[in-house]
């Protein structure tokens, strides 16, 4: 009975959230998965950071993505609660500490990167950290992001990927967990349906960011 009731509390909630809050609700759950992901693969976390110099917001992760305008000569963000624009920071942590560095929405990541074509992923990583962890963030890979502007890109990183999938397997798209692990989706689409695990649906994605 307790199950039942709860299976109808989570339909009726679905049922009342609007197309927007729906929306919101898929991308914030899909983005924390992402981060989850790209933690268990990297063994470092990442954290886009920002609060609100003019009301004192804290504002989510998905808030501050959804807050960037489409341009690459713009770096702020908005406020959902006062409209303030702002620019945001990235915390990346590792081993106990963080390091706080500009965050770029995805698109200023790719208008940055043609001038770094011929740079190693070390050298990214230390004269670049925060195109190079906001590349992470939004692309998976550096190789991913010099794909979308139709560069080949010469360096790689490799990971270990297929014991730290499992969790991610059927909770997260495939396109999404290849584009992470910087392995193509029929790739993961095949581990997945080796181990006969169902692919993640969007009613699944709501159905979890509710509950």
């Amino acid at each position: 009975m307790q199950l039942s009731m709860s299976c109808s509390a989570r339909v009726e909630t679905r049922m009342e959230l609007t197309v927007e809050q729906r929306a919101m609700a898929i991308q914030s759950h899909m983005l924390t998965l992402r981060l989850e992901l790209t933690e268990a693969l990297r063994g470092e976390k990442y954290l886009p950071w920002a609060n609100c110099p003019a009301c004192g917001k804290g504002l989510k992760p998905v808030e501050i993505i959804r807050g960037f305008k489409d341009d690459p000569n713009d770096f702020t963000t908005e406020c959902p609660k006062c409209k303030h624009r702002f620019k945001a920071n990235l915390r990346h942590y590792i081993r106990g500490d963080y390091a706080e560095l500009p965050f770029y929405c995805a698109s200023q990541v790719l208008a940055q990167l043609q001038p770094l074509v011929a740079v190693s992923i070390d050298e990214f990583k230390k004269k670049h950290p925060a195109i190079y962890y906001s590349a992470v963030v939004h692309h998976g890979t550096v190789r991913n992001a010099f794909q979308k502007i139709g560069i080949p890109y010469a360096f790689d990183e490799t990971f270990d990927w297929k014991e730290k999938v499992k969790p991610f397997l059927g909770q997260l798209p495939d396109t999404i967990i290849a584009e992470v692990a910087g392995v193509c989706a029929a790739t993961v689409r095949k581990f997945r349906k080796g181990r006969q695990i169902a692919a993640c649906t969007r009613a699944d994605m709501l159905e979890n960011a509710v509950v």
